[in-house]
């Protein structure tokens, strides 16, 4: 998304943990790899049924930053429905 912000969405069959915990596992290691730590920027989590089998969805917007970098803080996650686009 760019040189530091990464998107990635996970699904799982009957666990709306085991989205959610393939994706970080999945970005901490990213983040690793690059021997930078992971900043959460947004999640979304839905669910639904896929032929009878429920299943939910987990995005994760990340980025990768260096420890001491300013814009690693404790977050404050938003839902998407708590976002408003000012298109004035």
């Amino acid at each position: 998304m760019g040189p530091d912000t990464y998107s990635i969405s996970t699904y799982h069959d009957y666990s709306s943990t085991g989205a959610k915990q393939m994706a970080y596992k999945e970005a901490n290691q990213q983040c690793l790899k690059l021997g930078k730590e992971i900043m959460t920027v947004r999640t979304n989590q839905s669910s639904q049924r896929v032929v009878g089998i429920p299943t939910s969805n987990f995005d994760l917007e990340f980025r990768c930053l260096s420890k001491g970098d300013p814009d690693l803080y404790r977050p404050t996650l938003k839902k998407e429905a708590d976002i408003v686009i000012d298109n004035r």
